[in-house]
């Protein structure tokens, strides 16, 4: 598995993988999938996507990142990160944190942040302590579900200065 800068040739595959996480409300606060022209949209947006590909070419995972505009800083990334569900457990998820990482700070930015909801596993929140992440804790009812629903978040940050 490698991970590299997304293309417009893989919207569609990242677009699946989104529109997994987003129906399953185990991880995204988004409520509406993506159609076709408004992924082209949404990925055009991001400071940076990126994905994870196997030597066929076949993408299993993905993160994007931007500046955290509710939190109105520009030197804080707010990142999102997707693994596919017949992909887990393949090391995909610390190989996309690790670029994840690295690119933010070459981007520039001094903080990322990553909020795990609401299916985080232990698995999981082992990885990102293990990258150095800070649990900065939970957020009661943070996160909105689709059918209008609330449940906890987990709030994780990354010093990028260091």
């Amino acid at each position: 598995m490698r991970v590299r800068k997304s293309f417009n040739r893989d919207v569609d595959a990242m677009i699946e993988i989104w529109n997994e996480i987003v129906e399953g409300e185990d991880a995204f606060p988004e409520k509406e999938v993506l159609d076709a022209a408004r992924g082209d949209e949404f990925f055009a947006e991001q400071t940076y996507c990126g994905i994870a590909v196997d030597w066929g070419g076949n993408v299993h995972g993905m993160y994007i990142f931007h500046p955290d505009k509710k939190e109105g800083d520009e030197k804080t990334a707010l990142a999102y990160l997707a693994v596919k569900k017949l992909s887990r457990e393949q090391k995909t998820g610390n190989d996309l944190f690790t670029d994840l990482i690295k690119v933010t700070k070459e981007k520039g930015f001094n903080t990322l942040r990553f909020d795990a909801a609401p299916g985080i596993t232990d698995s999981a929140r082992h990885l990102l302590e293990k990258l150095g992440f800070e649990n900065l804790g939970i957020i009661k009812d943070g996160f909105e579900k689709r059918d209008g629903g609330f449940c906890d978040i987990e709030r994780f940050s990354l010093n990028l200065t260091d």
